[in-house]
């Protein structure tokens, strides 16, 4: 028999994984009936909205917005990968064929991947055409740093990044280089679109944290 403290905690449980979901702010039907949907009262969806928006508030975020999509989107994470001026050339022209920014072509590949279980291959480093292709930083003032390859994701995609590469014993650059040259070397040809972080989930359980070894 559960007692009055236990059903609390599990109450403010349930509604602070609520809040870093996007149903709280799926406005385009009524709580009642979303709330039947995920097999949860519609108090505690009203709650977690409401502590969301608390958080927004008290960080000065603006409002959360839900596209068509209905992702949420408050918090993000900045990923800045530095390359070679010839893989960043590679990049660029790859992206131009797909009317894409490298930012968005680097978040849906990531978004892609996080839904498999299964990593990229080629993580060692940026083998492009049977060539590897390095760089050199320089604390010399009158020397350029090499370009850098950036996007934005969000908060939960990162935890989720850090958990694969974890798992597998690398790190978020070099899953992140892995399914870059998947999709250069043609080996990633479908994948969403994402123009924007917030079409990513926020919920690092809704991706696979641990792919097949």
């Amino acid at each position: 028999m559960s007692t009055p403290g236990a059903e609390a905690e599990f109450r403010r449980w349930l509604v602070a994984k609520l809040a870093l979901t996007r149903w709280p702010v799926q406005k385009s039907e009524p709580v009642e009936k979303l709330a039947a949907r995920l097999l949860v009262h519609p108090e505690a969806l009203r709650l977690a909205q409401a502590e969301l928006d608390a958080k927004q508030q008290a960080g000065g975020r603006r409002k959360v917005s839900v596209g068509r999509s209905g992702y949420c989107e408050y918090l993000r994470r900045r990923l800045d990968i530095t390359v070679s001026k010839e893989v960043h050339a590679t990049v660029r022209g790859y992206c131009k064929l797909r009317s894409i920014t490298p930012g968005v072509l680097i978040r849906s590949l990531l978004h892609q991947m996080l839904l498999e279980d299964k990593n990229p291959t080629e993580v060692s480093g940026w083998w492009i055409d049977g060539k590897l292709h390095t760089f050199t930083l320089t604390k010399a003032k009158n020397k350029p740093r090499p370009p850098s390859l950036k996007t934005d994701i969000t908060a939960g995609a990162h935890r989720a990044l850090v958990a694969r590469a974890n798992d597998a014993g690398l790190d978020v650059t070099a899953l992140t280089r892995g399914v870059v040259l998947e999709a250069l070397n043609g080996k990633r040809v479908k994948f969403e679109i994402l123009t924007r972080a917030s079409q990513m989930w926020d919920d690092e359980t809704r991706y696979v944290l641990r792919a097949r070894h």
